[in-house]
């Protein structure tokens, strides 16, 4: 996935704007569907390795899962979630840095599918 490539490139160019600053924080959000097939449109993948790699080259990364997205098996999300400094939010709210984020994972639509949130379940942050 590119999303394994981005981030250190990312890093670079981030680098090169704002050139010596002592101790910069950079945090990443991330707004879900990060996976993709080139065999099969509308697949959904495992994206954990894209958010660790984010997480390599960054102080922290929050964010939503998509519809597409998954991390890995049930027992595997829980420990992905206890991963330092990645925040994945479902119906939350996280404070970072001074900065309040919240976030709403997967999309509107009928309850039965993966990611898929009944509208009458959502609340205003």
């Amino acid at each position: 996935m590119i999303g394994e490539e981005l981030p250190e490139f990312l890093k670079f160019l981030i680098e090169i704007e704002i050139g010596e600053i002592e101790n910069p924080k950079i945090g990443v959000l991330l707004c879900g569907d990060l996976f993709t097939s080139l065999d099969k449109r509308g697949s959904s993948g495992d994206v954990r390795i894209v958010w660790k790699e984010f997480k390599n080259q960054f102080d922290w990364v929050i964010g939503v899962a998509g519809n597409h997205d998954r991390f890995g098996s049930e027992i595997e999300e829980k420990e992905f979630k206890r991963t330092e400094n990645i925040y994945l939010l479902h119906k939350e709210i996280k404070e970072i840095d001074n900065l309040k984020i919240g976030g709403i994972s997967g999309i509107i639509g009928i309850g039965d599918r993966t990611n898929r949130v009944d509208e009458k379940n959502i609340w205003i942050i």
